[in-house]
């Protein structure tokens, strides 16, 4: 018999997946491969792991994303394992994986995400959240995860068939340059408020209706010697408004800044 997990003052504990249907409201938008976070790996086809530091930063962000929840032991997570691996691998879809038993969840996510995640104080394993621009969370329903086909379905109800793409470092972006024949690069600067702003503005909405495939280059965790190189490249010294290029067959045929107090592209 499955049984829930249930948090009580300082004490954790979690067991397996309750069966059973849980509501939904609504959808939430997450970018298929958003990774708004610096990845610890330049491959963008995995089940990814993450800490509070990672969490936290989609969290302040407020990024798009989809985390699931799980431990080590869990038969249930052994049993979902191989439904969210396929399902990873024939969509591409970035997922991230924090475990619950980890010293980081219980010591610092859990006093401070609790009720934000876990409001009934009822931790249950595995959990798939979908978290929002609007840094809203919402659980998807338990019942869904039986088979790879039940959760692909019920994905499509609330993830847009977007490819987005987020690098970190200049290399792998070359790299899918040389790959890809025709997309959007986006100069993008989390730290700096007027992009932040105008992504939400203009970029987010942008994106979603072309449905076209998208790099962004996240300039707040790149190094000194990638910022160089990204300059260089784009023929840019002025990274302070966020930019949106055009790139076709390597090479760049057009560049478009974005500006919040401006309500088009120019």
């Amino acid at each position: 018999m499955m049984k829930k997990a249930r948090l009580v003052l300082s004490l954790l504990f979690i067991s397996t997946l309750l069966g059973g249907c849980t509501g939904f409201k609504g959808s939430t938008p997450v970018f298929k491969n958003g990774d708004l976070i610096y990845p610890v790996s330049d491959d963008p086809y995995r089940l990814r792991d993450i800490n509070f530091e990672g969490m936290e930063s989609l969290i302040n962000s407020k990024a798009e994303y989809i985390v699931l929840f799980s431990q080590k032991g869990c038969s249930s997570c052994e049993e979902f394992k191989p439904v969210i691996e396929k399902y990873v691998k024939n969509t591409n879809q970035v997922i991230y994986q924090y475990e619950v038993t980890s010293q980081d969840f219980v010591g610092e996510f859990l006093p401070k995400y609790k009720d934000k995640f876990f409001p009934t104080g009822e931790i249950y394993t595995p959990s798939l959240f979908l978290g929002s621009e609007r840094s809203n969370v919402e659980q998807l329903p338990n019942n869904m995860f039986k088979t790879t086909l039940m959760l692909t379905n019920m994905m499509k109800e609330h993830v847009y068939e977007t490819e987005v793409y987020t690098f970190s470092r200049i290399t792998p972006f070359k790299n899918y340059v040389k790959n890809v024949a025709e997309f959007d690069a986006y100069l993008y600067d989390r730290n700096i408020e007027e992009h932040v702003s105008a992504f939400n503005l203009f970029v987010h909405d942008d994106i979603v209706k072309s449905s076209r495939k998208s790099a962004i280059l996240d300039l707040a965790f790149m190094s000194n010697e990638d910022i160089a190189l990204i300059k260089d490249y784009f023929k840019t010294e002025d990274l302070s408004k966020l930019y949106k290029y055009e790139i076709k067959d390597q090479n760049i045929s057009s560049g478009q800044l974005i500006d919040s107090p401006v309500t088009e592209l120019y």
